[in-house]
């Protein structure tokens, strides 16, 4: 994978070409000819290597250029023949350090003839190869900014005077615009990437990515799973249960990356809160903990507190993990057993900005890359998925740091932008599925009762924040009564279920959200969220409807309010 190093605070174009680099630049042209081919459109030209010692670089591509009139493919062969050829002919000036340096005769190593035309140690992929072609033609564009486009700024500065004409000077800025435009879009030749290749041909026919089931029914059930380079969305309102989704679906994925034995992270990121506040809810997420074990204990009264087999609690019975098993796990067993997995396949990243982790979490989502391209480097895992605790956070956060963005209020059209950012630097560069969380104000969601399934366009600015997403899930608050909430999947743009709307329940125990659509459902009628095995009143007096009995109606007498029946 390319280095995203390119995202400094400087500019790579304000940044002196290195010799090394030029070199660099002139073997990415051996190798890839329609680069070359795209260079001198833009009027690329051997000339342009006129700084100190560039000459042997200067005299290679006078060469290069002649065999690549006649030929465009040029071999080694091809080419120590005409520069011999050249040579005698006195048509090329080559002193003895050009010669040195082209053929490397002084210390009897390989010159830089060699260096051009050696091909790499190993076979690249297509992926592989396409970053390669993008370090050319990036050094290329710094290139022919400093050696053409500055030079030409200045002359066209420079020749201008009193006198010159509005029109003259507006057709001289004309053409240099022309230019830039060229330069900055070199290497980027027309490939038509929708070609149908011969029938049986498996190589060249590109299909969607699959699906791989999450083993989580609030996502499986709508969308089948995840697939690498997806950007999904989660919209809620603030302590309607983003977090603990979000913990959910990553510790699910990293426990599954594991049963799989794939060499996969699931990397939780948050903006909000650090390690103090939220490990105590991913080691209840992973070992199916109570979340009362670790709050206002110390250490040692955790680990004093949980339980043996012999002392089972009473939630522990009936927690998943424990169903239908012959042999129940108790608290300390589960620990255990979670621990290895956990420690390998999972990762949580302090973005909290606070001192105990050096500040971060104000670089955006050059950070995120950063950070992780590191952590791929460390452990030599893939990155599967990509967790992020919240929008809004990440890019306050940046905005505040940038001069030019610090006191802006308004954060809706970076809200717009940052999904597609995510995409295009995480989720597609690093084959995995990124899930950011977004948060609904406060004024947004008020009004919208806790049986109603919330739409992205329900809220300011989130039809903007979902137009960038390949699908979107909304939360809304959770019930007063039974505690469930409506989840609605408003946007999926690779298909869609024949219904988008469901019910989940976060677990009052531990970390756990479950899909509950057997167990209860919405009553239109009486406005609210019901069990399956309840009777509901409707809007006529005296008249009740169960969950299955829309068209049959009871009459119930003398009865004024639902709280009367009970």
């Amino acid at each position: 994978m390319p280095s995203h190093g390119r995202f400094s605070n400087v500019p790579m174009d304000d940044v002196a070409l290195t010799f090394a680099e030029m070199k660099a630049l002139v073997r990415g042209l051996v190798r890839f000819p329609t680069v070359f081919k795209s260079a001198l459109r833009v009027k690329f030209a051997p000339e342009l290597f006129n700084g100190e010692n560039e000459q042997g670089l200067y005299l290679f591509l006078i060469v290069y250029g002649t065999l690549y009139e006649r030929y465009t493919n040029v071999t080694k062969d091809m080419f120590l023949s005409e520069i011999e050829s050249m040579v005698q002919a006195n048509t090329l000036a080559m002193g003895p350090v050009e010669a040195d340096f082209l053929f490397g005769e002084s210390e009897n190593a390989d010159g830089f003839i060699d260096f051009a035309f050696s091909a790499p140690a190993r076979e690249l992929d297509a992926q592989e190869q396409r970053a390669e072609k993008m370090y050319v033609e990036n050094i290329l564009r710094r290139f022919l900014n400093a050696r053409l486009l500055k030079p030409q700024l200045k002359q066209l500065v420079s020749h201008s005077n009193d006198n010159t004409s509005p029109v003259d000077f507006q057709r001289l800025l004309d053409q240099f615009n022309k230019q830039a435009q060229d330069i900055k879009f070199v290497g980027n030749e027309a490939v038509n990437a929708a070609h149908m290749p011969d029938y049986g041909d498996t190589d060249k026919l590109i299909l969607p990515p699959q699906f791989t089931p999450t083993t989580i029914g609030w996502i499986d059930n709508y969308i089948g799973g995840f697939r690498a380079g997806d950007m999904l969305g989660l919209l809620g309102p603030y302590a309607g249960g983003k977090t603990t989704m979000l913990t959910t679906i990553a510790i699910r994925l990293a426990q599954q990356y594991a049963a799989n034995s794939h060499q996969k992270l699931a990397v939780y990121i948050c903006y909000e809160d650090g390690a103090q506040k939220l490990n105590y809810t991913f080691y209840s997420a992973a070992a199916h903990i109570e979340r009362a074990a670790f709050i206002n204990k110390t250490p040692a009264e955790v680990w004093a507190g949980l339980s043996t087999r012999d002392n089972l609690k009473p939630y522990e019975r009936r927690i998943p993990v424990n169903a239908n098993a012959e042999i129940l796990l108790c608290e300390r067993d589960r620990w255990t057993a979670v621990q290895s997995w956990y420690n390998t396949n999972f990762v949580f990243l302090d973005f909290s900005a606070n001192p105990d982790t050096g500040g971060r979490g104000n670089g955006g989502v050059h950070e995120i890359v950063a950070t992780l391209e590191n952590l791929i480097a460390q452990t030599g895992m893939e990155i599967g998925l990509v967790c992020i605790d919240y929008a809004s956070l990440l890019l306050n956060r940046e905005m505040a740091k940038n001069p030019n963005t610090k006191y802006q209020e308004q954060i809706w059209r970076q809200l717009q932008q940052l999904p597609d950012e995510l995409k295009t630097l995480v989720a597609i560069p690093f084959k995995c599925t990124v899930v950011l969380a977004h948060q609904l104000a406060g004024s947004d969601i008020k009004n919208i009762p806790a049986y109603r399934h919330v739409s992205h366009f329900d809220a300011q600015g989130s039809k903007s924040f979902a137009e960038n997403l390949h699908a979107c899930m909304c939360l809304n608050k959770p019930d007063t009564e039974y505690h469930v909430s409506t989840i609605n999947w408003s946007k999926i743009r690779f298909g869609r279920p024949a219904t988008p709307y469901g019910l989940v329940q976060i677990d009052e125990d531990v970390v756990d959200v479950r899909q509950v659509d057997g167990e209860y459902y919405v009553n239109d009628l009486a406005k609210r969220i019901m069990r399956r095995d309840d009777t509901a009143p409707t809007a006529h007096n005296n008249v009740v409807v169960g969950p299955n009995e829309s068209t049959r109606r009871r009459v119930m007498p003398n009865v004024d309010t639902f709280s009367d029946m009970l």
